[in-house]
């Protein structure tokens, strides 16, 4: 069976399923078909997982963050051009939320950190120099990005935090 054929299958069983509730003059709740799943509950398997265990240890975790990404929001001297460092972040955080590994979340710490100190006074959060801020193609596109992966880090502190507070809550119960 075609990929196509696959999805096109997958969503008429969907469709049938949300349906089915509707015809049985039965209203179907979303918490009686969907069950919502954070990263750390999910464990993927096959070629998928694979490809997911060589981008965690042959990619991030053998990059060189500070040559490659921190050191230009150091020195803010480029013209113009992009990074990437927010979706760095962004996937650094997702990663290790996903496979618990402690180096991975000492890199993610070391990135959101080590950018948060490279904000200017007047809160700009970038690398290029003061004349072409905001103006270069791709300065607005990279801060974006940078705000983006710091929000997704900053979420996940606080799904952990009520996860622990939930678990204390019920210890002194």
């Amino acid at each position: 069976m075609s990929f196509a054929s696959q999805t096109s299958l997958s969503a008429l069983c969907m469709g049938v399923m949300l349906l089915s509730g509707i015809v049985s003059g039965q209203k179907a709740r979303a918490d009686e078909i969907l069950t919502p799943l954070s990263l750390r509950q999910v464990k993927v398997g096959g070629e998928i997982g694979r490809r997911i265990d060589v981008t965690v240890h042959n990619n991030l975790l053998v990059l060189d963050a500070e040559k490659d990404f921190l050191s230009s929001f150091r020195e803010k001297k480029a013209s113009a051009g992009y990074i990437g460092l927010g979706k760095l972040i962004d996937a650094a955080v997702r990663f290790a939320a996903y496979t618990k590994d402690s180096r991975l979340l000492a890199f993610k710490k070391h990135l959101v950190a080590e950018i948060i100190k490279t904000q200017e006074p007047d809160g700009y959060l970038g690398r290029l120099a003061a004349p072409n801020r905001m103006s270069a193609l791709w300065d607005v596109h990279e801060m974006a990005y940078l705000g983006y992966g710091l929000m997704v880090s900053v979420e996940s502190a606080c799904v952990w935090l009520l996860k622990m507070f939930e678990i204390v809550s019920a210890v002194g119960r």
